[in-house]
């Protein structure tokens, strides 16, 4: 699932990235913003299963907080690699973060080994 989210965040930033028109940048919008949506979805499961009886309520803040710094490092860093290399190095540069993402998780996550939650 969350190789889905990723991928969609993926796809919807390179097809932002290609200014096809105002169609393609509201697809690619709607395409990413999906996957943000079930990458969300997935990430509080996968925190949920790591730390299901223990330091719960600590992983679940980090992950919460997370977001929103996420967000503040987004507006700071994408405005400067827009007026650096114009709009659409922006939106390369976020569906590259979200590759980067990707082959990471597929090749170091790992399912709890046991006291998953159901």
């Amino acid at each position: 699932m969350y190789a889905g989210g990723l991928g969609l965040m993926i796809v919807g930033g390179v097809l932002m990235s290609l200014d096809l028109g105002v169609g393609s940048l509201m697809t690619g919008r709607l395409i990413s913003g999906a996957g943000s949506i079930l990458l969300n979805v997935v990430l509080t499961k996968m925190t949920t299963d790591w730390f299901a009886g223990r330091e719960i309520v600590f992983a679940m803040g980090t992950l919460m907080s997370s977001w929103p710094f996420g967000i503040a490092l987004g507006l700071v860093a994408q405005g400067r690699i827009a007026e650096a290399f114009g709009w659409r190095a922006s939106m390369l540069v976020a569906a590259l973060l979200c590759a980067a993402s990707l082959i990471l998780i597929l090749l170091v996550y790992r399912p709890p080994d046991s006291g998953a939650a159901a």
